[in-house]
This record gives structure tokens, sequence and C-alpha cells, in this order.
């Protein structure tokens, strides 16, 4: 398979516009500061790209990050259709027009609710099959939490769909206060629970003795490194978790 000249033709055209976006985005906010499309799923947006962009701000304070949240597919769509410069997300890809680096390294546990009932299995070592008889919160196709809770249960012998299901749910925050509020439990990042957990509003336990280990990755296109600003935010990005 190979571009045709037509499609060469076009390409040259969708640069043109997206340099359009740029300059009209910076006419009508009367400023001069240059602009970054960065795409983050649910957890990076949340935990990750904060920490990141004021980190990079402090150091570049003439830029502009517009942001979009979406699972980790739909941002590997946005960044093979150009509208992205850029995403973190918790799934590797293997597409060969795009760049997968792991940056961070996380732990996933298992939250549930923090009542007498499940902090009486925890001082009974309750065994984690036992745990996910509970009623359970699913994350929606895509995520890349419920890609990674999934390749963890096949090793228990345990498919996804032979749970307790209590609800789907495609936003994180929804999750997290449906723990608290008792209404099921979920395998989460333990970056997403280490406040709940400090403040005793859920109990987390470990899902193995050594601990489950996810990566999340910076993704951009081989192609769309094309000025020196971009290159500079990768680099930073890449180097900024020891």
């Amino acid at each position: 398979m190979a571009i045709t000249p037509e499609g060469r033709q076009f390409y040259e055209y969708a640069k043109s516009l997206l340099r359009l976006r740029e300059k009209t985005l910076r006419e009508f906010n009367k400023t001069t500061q240059s602009i970054i499309q960065f795409g983050a799923s649910s957890i990076p947006s949340a935990y990750i790209l904060p920490e990141l962009l004021s980190a990079y701000r402090q150091k570049r304070q003439n830029l502009v990050f517009d942001v979009v949240q979406s699972d980790s597919q739909g941002i590997l769509d946005r960044i093979l259709s150009g509208s992205l410069d850029m995403g973190i997300t918790g799934s590797p890809v293997t597409n060969e027009c795009c760049h997968c680096k792991p940056i961070y390294r996380d732990e996933m546990v298992l939250a549930t609710p923090a009542t007498p009932y499940y902090q009486s299995l925890r001082q009974e070592n309750c065994p984690l099959k036992q745990l996910l008889a509970s009623p359970y919160l699913m994350r929606e196709d895509g995520s890349g939490t419920k890609k990674e809770a999934d390749q963890f249960l096949e090793t228990l012998g345990l498919d996804s769909a032979t749970l307790n299901i209590a609800a789907r749910m495609n936003d994180l925050e929804a999750i997290k206060q449906s723990i608290i509020y008792g209404l099921g439990i979920s395998i989460l990042s333990k970056k997403v629970t280490r406040d709940l957990e400090r403040d005793n509003r859920v109990l987390v336990f470990p899902l193995t003795q050594g601990g489950v280990y996810r990566n999340y990755y910076l993704i951009y296109r081989k192609s769309k490194i094309q000025n020196q600003q971009l290159w500079d935010f990768i680099q930073f990005v890449e180097h900024y978790y020891p």
C-alpha cells in the first residue's frame, strides 16, 4: 500500500490547515504563545499531566496546552489523525507510525469500601479470589486500566465477564465515589487511591505479594515532530520521572 500523488497533496493541505488553526487561535487570543495539542487518558489526565505541565510551564511560560481527555484508544486515534501532537495513555501501542515510550510506572491494586466488612477481611488475610466475589465496578472498553485488570484476572483463571458486575462506568471519579459509598470494588491505579487510602475513605489490597505494575506511555507520531518546541517538551516528559 502506498500514498497516491493526490494523498501527498492532501497531506500538504492538511499541514497548512493545522498551521492556520494555530495562527487563528493566537490572533483571537491576542497572544504570541505557542500551542501544543495534548491528549491523555483518564488517570494521566488527572494524576500525571498536572504536575508535568506545571513543571514545564515554569520553564516556558509562553506555551499553551490544548488538552483533550479520552480513553487510550481514543487518544491513539486522534494522534494518528493528526488532531493531537502527542498523548499519555495507559496502554502501549505497536503502530509503526508512532513512538511509544514508557515514562511512569505505577502499581495496580484492589480498592474496596472502608467498611467493617472489608476491614475484617483484611485482618483475616482474605484470599483475593474471595474479595473478587464482591460487587465489581467495571471500567469502559478501551480503558488501559480495564485491559490491565483483565490480563491480571486471566492469571487467576477468572473472566471479567463472570464477575458480579454492579456497574460499568467510563468516569474515574464516579468509580472512586461509588467505592467510597459502598457500591462495589474495583482494580485501580495506586496513584488514584493514594489520597483516599490516606484519609481512610477506601481500603487497598495488593493484587500479589510482589505487586502488579503497569506503565504509562508517551505516544507521538514519528513524522509529527517538525519543530524544536515539541521536541523540547518530549525530552522533558521522557526524563521527568526517575
